[in-house]
């Protein structure tokens, strides 16, 4: 413990002790390496960086452990949009061949904002979906500056690493390829892509540089209740920080100066976020994620209380749509649930409850989506920093 404690120490200061390293058990590493990804999820990558490569300095592991925190030291890297470092990581351990799709990232300068010295406000758009008549939620948009043209884009930090645009937006708005081609998966199925950059949009007065898109194309972003070809995804979310959405006014704020808070939500390695909630009495992990219409709950919540679900709750089909087309599943109404997030209620007449598993779902019990942000007078999202407040 006096070790571990010591090493939070060096790695604050920027110094290591000159002496030999120290051999400790597997179990040891391990657990160490667990405290430098928990850093991570709290969107401290710098932090966690400095910890791990700490640990291979302060302490023998096999090479196998050591390619291991650097792969985590990459997945921070990438996670932060510094792709000059994580492809540095990556080749400690992989060759330049296996890495080839990914150099074109390393070639590129960084995505970055400029703010005025103010705060700057844009309205949002909340689009009401339908299917057949039945209510499926809202879509959250703002206008954006692209090309020397207006745009409503909408808002999604569930596309994890870029934003999202369809191959003929892209030819519209000035957005050129990076050299990077490949696939990315979505709610339902699996899409070709093409990577490119945008020299500069324009939120209001912020002004976004050299922000990355993933490209599909057009007939490859469907679904039965919605047409956009436009979204921001998660590094744009990173980039702007603090967000302070008014849903009385329907505006969002970007404040020149970012409210500090402690952390009460995680970002795991694949870019996804999470928060906690409680909902019958039971803390729940939730994921967050705006390109989700209404929240739900997952297969996981079916197979926990599927059998008082199968009682008490009325069966019916949903059609889910996404990156790779639609689909239409079985799934359950949880009547007038009350869900929890830092002690505040939130009180949805009805919640979905999924019985089939979707490809990207992984621990989580349920998904707030935008009918959860709008709930509130006021809502306070900085995915910089990895909180939320709401009001």
């Amino acid at each position: 413990m006096i070790r571990q404690i010591l090493l939070f120490i060096f790695v604050a200061f920027g110094v290591l002790p000159i002496s030999a390293k120290e051999k400790v058990s597997q179990a040891t590493l391990d657990s160490l390496f667990e405290v430098g990804v928990g850093i991570a999820e709290h969107g401290r990558f710098d932090k966690s960086n400095a910890y791990l490569e700490a640990l291979t300095k302060v302490y023998k592991m096999p090479l196998v452990f050591k390619y291991k925190i650097y792969s985590r030291i990459a997945v921070n890297y990438n996670l932060a949009g510094d792709y000059q470092m994580m492809y540095k990581y990556l080749s400690k351990f992989r060759s330049k061949e296996e890495l080839a799709h990914l150099y074109p990232l390393t070639l590129l300068p960084r995505e970055q904002i400029e703010r005025s010295y103010y705060d700057v406000t844009v309205p949002f758009t909340v689009d009401s979906l339908y299917n057949e008549k039945n209510f499926g939620g809202c879509e959250i948009s703002i206008p954006v500056e692209i090309d020397g043209k207006e745009e409503m884009f909408v808002m999604d930090n569930g596309m994890t690493k870029y934003s999202t645009v369809t191959e003929s937006f892209a030819q519209e708005h000035g957005i050129r390829p990076i050299g990077y081609n490949g696939q990315t998966f979505g709610t339902i199925n699996e899409s070709s892509m093409w990577l490119g950059i945008a020299d500069s949009i324009k939120v209001g007065r912020l002004v976004i540089r050299n922000l990355i898109f993933c490209v599909v194309p057009d007939d490859n972003i469907t679904s039965s209740v919605l047409n956009y070809n436009a979204y921001l995804g998660a590094n744009f979310f990173r980039l702007v920080g603090e967000m302070v959405f008014d849903n009385r006014r329907r505006t969002v704020t970007f404040p020149f100066i970012q409210r500090p808070h402690q952390s009460n939500m995680t970002i795991n390695a694949l870019g996804e976020h999470f928060a906690e909630v409680e909902l019958d009495g039971n803390n729940l992990l939730f994921h967050f994620d705006l390109g989700y219409t209404q929240t739900s709950l997952t297969s996981n919540y079916y197979q926990r209380f599927k059998t008082d679900i199968e009682k008490s709750c009325r069966a019916g089909a949903a059609v889910v749509g996404g990156v790779g087309g639609t689909n239409t599943i079985l799934v359950y109404y949880k009547k007038h649930p009350t869900i929890y997030f830092n002690g505040v209620a939130f009180m949805p007449p009805t919640v979905l409850i999924n019985t089939v598993r979707d490809h990207n779902e992984g621990s989580e019990y349920g998904k707030l989506g935008n009918d959860f942000l709008l709930s509130y007078r006021r809502v306070i999202l900085n995915l910089q920093q990895m909180y939320m407040m709401v009001e």
